[in-house]
């Protein structure tokens, strides 16, 4: 904040004194002052992850692209910020606009090899185009080296191909929720806020050199299942009913099955230590409709 003011008080000093000077310098002063503000381009903008890092990002100090398909869409529109379209197999025009500083990746096809196909593309098209930091929401797949799920896979390789580059890069991943009376028994259930995604994401692009080459497995909170029947109900007022396991599709079904056998890495302690807002789980649901009035 301090550097921004004396580069202001500068530019004003300098246009004082040499105010005869050339149209010419007027003009290079102002383009210093607008440059200062960095670009990021966000991959996933009308997503939960996606826009959860955009309300989160300091927009005095960035400014934000959003990426979509069809920047005439409602959706799309109601981000709020600047919208570019473009695909996501062939981004190569997104980053020719303007300089991209930094990336933000969070993809939604659930086909493995059309995910991959996409998360390639963009990845390759940063390093092509000089971007300096590239932030992948990836996920927390419990310490293993391999899943044995093509879609975690697939997403393994995209991680693989960031950490390859020059650029600087920070791999977030995100623990999946688990809720009691869907899955196996366990013996804590671990949670995140969308929002919370946000502002971590928000945070790493804010610190690049403190989260650099870095991948960090996020979590909020950690509960048993007695913890969480007993602050639903404290919160809400209602008793939290156990449901039947629903039936997957094919494709699912397997990741499933993965997460109810494994535990995850993310340690709710460390997280707290990087991240001191992280919401517990209590006080994520008194913000929900759930809460009673």
């Amino acid at each position: 904040m301090l550097k921004d003011v004396l580069l202001v008080t500068m530019a004003s000093r300098w246009r004082t004194k040499f105010s005869t000077s050339t149209q010419t310098h007027t003009k290079e002063t102002k383009f210093s002052n607008v440059s200062a503000k960095q670009t990021i381009l966000v991959f996933g903008a009308t997503g939960k992850q996606g826009s959860a890092t955009i309300k989160a990002l300091d927009q005095t100090k960035f400014k934000i692209l959003a990426v979509t398909p069809d920047a005439s869409s409602e959706k799309a529109k109601a981000i709020g910020v600047d919208l570019i379209e473009g695909s996501l197999e062939n981004p190569e025009s997104l980053f020719d606009k303007e300089p991209i500083h930094g990336v933000l990746l969070v993809l939604a096809n659930t086909d493995p090899e059309g995910h991959l196909q996409e998360g390639l593309a963009i990845v390759n098209a940063a390093a092509k185009h000089g971007v300096k930091h590239f932030v992948y929401s990836n996920g927390d797949y419990c310490g293993r080296s391999d899943t044995g799920i093509p879609f975690f896979e697939a997403k393994r390789k995209i991680e693989n191909a960031v950490k390859a580059q020059s650029f600087q890069w920070t791999i977030l991943g995100p623990i999946k929720y688990r809720p009691p009376g869907n899955s196996s028994p366990q013996p804590t259930y671990k949670v995140i806020a969308t929002s919370d995604i946000g502002k971590i994401a928000a945070e790493v692009f804010a610190n690049p050199d403190r989260f650099e080459g870095k991948k960090i497995n996020i979590v909020g909170d950690e509960l048993t299942p007695d913890e969480i029947i007993s602050i639903w109900k404290e919160v809400t007022g209602q008793t939290l009913q156990a449901e039947e396991t629903p039936v997957f599709p094919p494709f699912i079904a397997p990741a499933s099955k993965f997460f109810d056998d494994s535990q995850f890495e993310a340690d709710v302690s460390e997280n707290k230590k990087l991240f001191p807002f992280l919401t517990d789980f209590k006080s994520w649901l008194q913000q929900t409709p759930f809460a009673k009035k």
